[in-house]
């Protein structure tokens, strides 16, 4: 069977931002007088700097340290803040970040990363391998509570060689290796070396290094970042990107209609199962891990760090789901979650509209989703 019913979320999620693109090109095409000449059209229409990005999210990050983030809020917001050796370009290709180039010896154990000069951390002290180092030792040490650090523990051996060179050899080799070496291990030596990283201040006031600077954060509410003008790959055009918490998706999608977060908020949250309830303290209830519910889906599996089984439910009042199964893996390292779409591991995973039409132009995804399908 086609997993068509996949498909529809992923064109779901895809459509939002292809709306508001096509809205903020429209805005400024408004703009231009009806007898302007195509030049003054297409200079009009160049990047311009300033306007606030507002995202809804239904979670609000945790910890805005990198490795020790287990949601993907969390991952989310840390990801405009700190930035790591490589990571992927709208191709899904590695590319270097903080890393200018790399070495990779012909048996594949040894990488050799030669790092960016010049790079500086938003409270002004330059970026070196020592970070590195510092982050490296601190992802794999049994003090640092992390779900990441295995791929780390592959390496047999690391080494500073000098101001902007890292090195790390591998035991054996390991088809992650470059991949890996994305935002978790990076981290301000300066300013966390010696100091237990789960009590950091850190955690809620980060320094980083990439396009954007967090400067303000209100609990339940939202968070606020700005871009930093003085990022080494250049100043962003965005000048502020926000993330509003907004916990049920149905207020979400209808916040701007008036009156309508006051129907919409009687959505999933405030049914419960009374009778596996009433006299209990809901916060020590066993449903948190084995929920019964009425929805399409019931919960049969889940293993900690690994992943969240459900399958569907037959005699939900609305029909059969059409998808049998549908399981949620962990995968912390969005390197690793590219190989896996890469590989046909998981069929899903957020992509940007540009990454999502060139890796759906394959073979593989014309043979197993039903392009066709829609709602």
């Amino acid at each position: 069977m086609k997993r068509s019913g996949i498909l529809q979320w992923i064109i779901a999620a895809l459509t939002l931002p292809l709306v508001l693109s096509n809205t903020a090109c429209q805005r400024v095409s408004d703009n231009v007088p009806a007898s302007a000449n195509a030049k003054e059209v297409v200079d009009n229409n160049k990047p311009a700097y300033g306007d606030t990005l507002v995202e809804g999210t239904i979670g609000e990050p945790s910890v805005l340290i990198p490795m020790l983030a287990g949601d993907s809020a969390s991952h989310a917001v840390a990801g405009l803040i700190f930035n790591g050796l490589v990571k992927y370009d709208k191709d899904l290709t590695i590319t270097g970040d903080l890393a200018e180039s790399w070495d990779i010896s012909k048996d594949g154990l040894v990488i050799t990363f030669h790092l960016r000069k010049g790079v500086k951390w938003t409270d002004g002290v330059e970026f070196t391998a020592e970070d590195v180092m510092f982050g490296y030792r601190t992802i794999i040490s049994d003090k640092t509570p992390t779900a990441y650090s295995e791929d780390f523990k592959q390496v047999k051996k690391a080494e500073v060689l000098d101001k902007y060179t890292f090195r790390v050899t591998y035991e054996s080799p390991f088809a992650p290796a470059l991949s890996s070496w994305g935002s978790l291990p990076v981290l301000p030596r300066h300013l966390l070396e010696g100091k237990d990283i789960t009590k950091s201040e850190l955690g809620r006031k980060p320094v980083g290094m990439g396009p954007f600077k967090l400067t303000k954060w209100t609990p339940g509410s939202e968070v606020v970042l700005e871009s930093n003008h003085d990022y080494f790959e250049g100043r962003p055009y965005i000048d502020k990107y926000v993330y509003r918490v907004i916990p049920a998706p149905a207020t979400m999608f209808l916040y701007e209609r008036p009156f309508a977060p006051a129907l919409s908020s009687w959505g999933s949250l405030p049914v419960l199962p009374r009778h596996l309830l009433e006299g209990k303290d809901i916060t020590k209830s066993e449903l948190g891990r084995k929920p019964v519910g009425m929805g399409p889906f019931k919960l049969t599996k889940w293993t900690p760090g690994s992943e969240v089984v459900l399958e569907s439910n037959h005699d939900y009042f609305e029909g059969r789901p059409y998808i049998d199964k549908y399981v949620y893996r962990v995968i912390p390292d969005p390197a690793t979650m590219f190989l896996e779409l890469q590989a046909g591991g998981v069929d899903w995973m957020g992509l940007t509209p540009l990454q999502y039409t060139r890796q759906t132009q394959t073979p593989y995804f014309e043979k197993n989703f039903n392009t066709n399908t829609i709602f």
